[in-house]
């Protein structure tokens, strides 16, 4: 599996549809769901050479209204793909909450 298939994959265990970047118009299914996107690679240098390669996540969870039940759920999936850092925001634009998620994902995790 490619990284962005164990991440969608271990995403998916929290019982929440998701997609990659976002939905097509029109298509988004009723809240809560998640979209994610790679954003950058994380390398790590060390002794002039690259020590180790990590991808870095945007994942955002979209809910009608706090949930902590479901973001307990989502953050024990994303805690499997790796270290993360977490805001919550209301869009008052979507009319809905928005916990977003920056993740950093290792093959060793």
């Amino acid at each position: 599996m490619t990284p962005d298939e164990i991440v969608f994959a271990t995403l998916r265990t929290s019982g929440l549809k998701g997609t990659k970047v976002g939905w097509p118009v029109g298509g988004a299914p009723p809240l809560p769901w998640f979209t994610y996107k790679h954003v950058k690679g994380g390398e790590f240098f060390a002794d002039n050479s690259d020590y180790a390669f990590m991808r870095r996540y945007d994942i955002d969870l979209y809910q009608r209204e706090p949930n902590d039940e479901e973001v307990e759920r989502f953050e024990e999936a994303i805690s499997h793909i790796g270290p993360y850092k977490c805001i919550e925001t209301w869009e008052p634009g979507e009319s809905c909450w928005i916990t977003s998620y920056t993740v950093t994902y290792h093959p060793d995790n």
